[in-house]
């Protein structure tokens, strides 16, 4: 990490740290998308400007976590074993469905297909970006609890 800037205002730090991580073999191949935004900056003026704006699909982080096994959906299981995945989610969905039984999920599925869906949590929240801009976060959790916790959720 002291690696990648000299200060906090060091405008390489974002690509040093890019290439410190890339250099450690850390750095997982999720596919980078663009949005094409109006992004409003001010010097003297206030100005609108077309700007493809980064952002990380849901489907890239998926299809990139099944491409290395997919532990992280599959509670620590890997899709080499389907039966030990296969179980855990049929375990998950009747402990919940014993939580919230008025989940829509449980009028659509039947037990049957338990086993082959995964559950995640999604969250939105605003935050702040550059010159404190409001921008909306979307952030998305597997459910499925890693190893022997009860649950990848606190609280």
């Amino acid at each position: 990490m002291a690696r990648a800037g000299k200060s906090k205002r060091d405008s390489h730090a974002c690509r040093n740290l890019h290439r410190v991580i890339g250099k450690t073999g850390k750095r997982l191949p999720v596919k980078v998308s663009f949005v094409r935004l109006w992004v409003r900056t001010s010097r003297r003026r206030v100005h609108l400007i077309p700007t493809n704006y980064p952002l990380l699909r849901f489907q890239d982080w998926v299809s990139c976590s099944f491409q290395y096994g997919g532990q992280f959906f599959l509670g620590g299981c890997t899709l080499d074993d389907p039966s030990a995945f296969m179980a855990k989610l049929q375990t998950f969905w009747r402990n919940y469905k014993v939580v919230d039984p008025s989940l829509p999920f449980f009028r659509k599925h039947d037990e049957n297909s338990y086993s082959s869906c995964v559950p995640i949590a999604i969250h939105g929240d605003e935050g702040r970006g550059r010159a404190k801009q409001p921008i909306m976060v979307i952030s998305i959790q597997p459910l499925l609890p890693l190893g022997d916790k009860k649950s990848n959720m606190e609280g």
